[in-house]
């Protein structure tokens, strides 16, 4: 009976530690096309579809300076923007 508890635990544990290996954590390729498209359209479906793939894998960082915990994504999101999409240029102009 001890064993089967065990080795129930140990599977538990490999199952667990498993599940975190198989959620994507890469950045989603963007589309810049539909990304440009959208902008020029107005399109807030897919304006938010693409960048949102940019977003995926960022969490908010509180700290003194930033309560809310996002200027250092929304950096990360205008360097992935500008890298990934020649035709688009993102710019941080103010960020209360």
């Amino acid at each position: 009976m001890k064993r089967n508890n065990i080795l129930f635990l140990l599977f538990l544990t490999f199952v667990l530690f498993s599940c975190d290996s198989l959620i994507n954590h890469e950045i989603d390729t963007i589309n810049c096309d539909k990304l440009q498209s959208g902008i020029i359209d107005i399109n807030v479906q897919t304006v938010s579809t693409e960048v949102n793939k940019l977003l995926k894998d960022l969490k908010p960082q509180i700290s003194g300076s930033d309560r809310f915990g996002h200027k250092e994504n929304l950096d990360k999101l205008i360097e992935r923007i500008n890298s990934q999409c020649g035709e688009v240029t993102a710019d941080l102009i103010c960020y209360a």
